[in-house]
């Protein structure tokens, strides 16, 4: 189904994550969401996973129907096989949820923002993730203070909108299996992760992500691209 990309809410930057109403935060980042009463449908927690569902309390003015709401998810720690198999049923559950807002009188469904901020996780879980991204036409976010990377910034390349904002970071490595020495193996050539690459962003930016990607090996560091470069390289939308 055709989806339009939506900003959720203003988003501030905060120094500190403590508001007066803790709805408003965002999981794993340092910002609120303004201007708009908010309900936690759902706060799943598994292990060091936890994966928030969050709609407007009120219909929200923007959308095309008074009575509107306005869902988003909020993805905080590893991306591993219960991050794609949550977020599925999440986004199911959206799609039956009464009144979900649409841009306009034609019934066009707003893109479900997810907001992203992980240290990583298993690359087959990311391109899972990212897939189901595609797939469901959902708009990724890495907001301020996030940091998505390894997997996590597999996964957001996904996003059929993909955004990040302010001090909101990605971070690219080559996939690694650790050794006996203590060390890690770095993969010198992935072509199941090329594709996947040129499939999301096109060929030329597609590659260039490949190489930079596959150029890092390091279990802790990487290509780190921040929100202008991700724009100049056609990582963001």
């Amino acid at each position: 189904m055709l989806r339009l990309s939506l900003l959720v809410a203003l988003v501030l930057f905060v120094s500190s994550c403590a508001t007066d109403d803790g709805t408003k935060s965002i999981i794993g980042t340092n910002a609120v969401l303004l201007g708009e009463k908010y309900v936690v449908v759902a706060d799943i927690q598994i292990s060091e996973l936890r994966i928030r569902h969050v709609k407007t309390a009120y219909p929200k003015e923007s959308c095309s129907s008074p009575n509107q709401v306005s869902h988003h998810l909020e993805v905080s720690g590893p991306i591993n096989s219960d991050t794609p198999l949550i977020i599925e049923r999440l986004l199911k559950n959206i799609e039956t949820e009464p009144n979900p807002c649409t841009s306009r009188s034609d019934g066009i469904k707003f893109a479900t923002l997810v907001y992203l901020s992980s240290g990583g996780g298993y690359l087959d879980d990311g391109l899972s993730l990212g897939r189901l991204f595609r797939r469901e036409g959902v708009q990724t976010r890495v907001t301020h203070g996030a940091k998505c990377f390894s997997s996590c910034a597999t996964a957001f390349l996904g996003g059929s909108y993909r955004n990040i904002n302010g001090d909101g970071q990605l971070l690219f490595h080559a996939p690694y299996t650790p050794n006996s020495f203590g060390s890690i193996n770095c993969q010198s050539n992935n072509n199941e992760l090329q594709r996947y690459f040129v499939n999301m962003i096109g060929d030329e930016n597609g590659e260039i992500v490949y190489d930079r990607t596959m150029r890092n090996c390091s279990a802790n560091d990487g290509w780190t691209i921040n929100a202008d470069a991700a724009r100049l390289l056609g990582i963001t939308t």
